[in-house]
């Protein structure tokens, strides 16, 4: 127990002499540090998110509509559940993210704040992939909610079987196949900014390294005290 709180002691001394003390638990130094460097970009993020929380709830009303008027056609009824649970899913994670940074007190250790903050970070990361993820399956019942909803079901009745089932075959295959790929390109100088972070995205690689800040994070606040 001596030892890791030694290492504890040597790691809180280290922090402060490379980072300049970015790593306090004063709160007076918080108080001094968040306004100007937390609070208003996270106050920007909050408005976001509650305008993607309303950009969400839109298609879950719509779809629950035409799930409820295509009852008797199975086809365009479990397309419309299909899309409108995955809507749903969207939606419990945005409300997850507004509630995560609600959580967030700014008078507390600024070690609370990382962790809280690095929660948000996991929940955007793990909401990019899991629509990535989901896209792929997600098309083809889109695709028939879409024909059904402009053209009328006869459109929908003219589709083969079969192209959908390779489609979803397709679609399995394609998940795995893209993650390599990524991870396999996400390391590359030649890769652009942007196209760097999609790949860490989709690879997991961003959301790894979430986790092992958050896992940091926590384990110097556990040692700290």
């Amino acid at each position: 127990m001596d030892d890791r709180l030694d290492i504890a002691f040597a790691r809180w001394a280290q922090c402060n002499e490379e980072l300049g003390r970015m790593v306090v638990v004063d709160r007076a130094t918080l108080n001094a540090l968040t306004p100007n460097g937390a609070r208003g970009p996270l106050q920007r993020f909050a408005f976001g998110l509650w305008v993607e929380l309303v950009m969400a709830i839109v298609p879950v009303v719509w779809l629950g509509n035409f799930a409820a008027d295509s009852v008797h056609r199975p086809i365009e009824f479990v397309s419309a559940v299909v899309l409108d649970i995955l809507a749903i899913l969207v939606l419990v994670n945005v409300a997850l993210q507004l509630v995560t940074l609600a959580s967030i007190r700014y008078d507390a250790a600024i070690t609370e704040v990382q962790s809280k903050v690095e929660r948000l970070r996991i929940l955007r990361l793990r909401s990019a992939r899991g629509i990535f993820t989901l896209a792929v399956f997600a098309w083809l019942p889109l695709c028939i909610v879409g024909l059904s909803a402009l053209f009328g079901s006869d459109v929908v009745s003219m589709l083969d079987v079969r192209w959908m089932i390779a489609n979803v075959i397709t679609g399995l295959a394609f998940v795995p196949f893209a993650i390599w790929l990524c991870r396999v390109v996400e390391t590359r100088d030649r890769l652009s900014p942007i196209a760097r972070v999609v790949a860490r995205t989709i690879s997991g690689s961003s959301l790894n390294a979430a986790f092992a800040t958050l896992e940091r994070v926590e384990s110097f606040t556990r040692e700290a005290s």
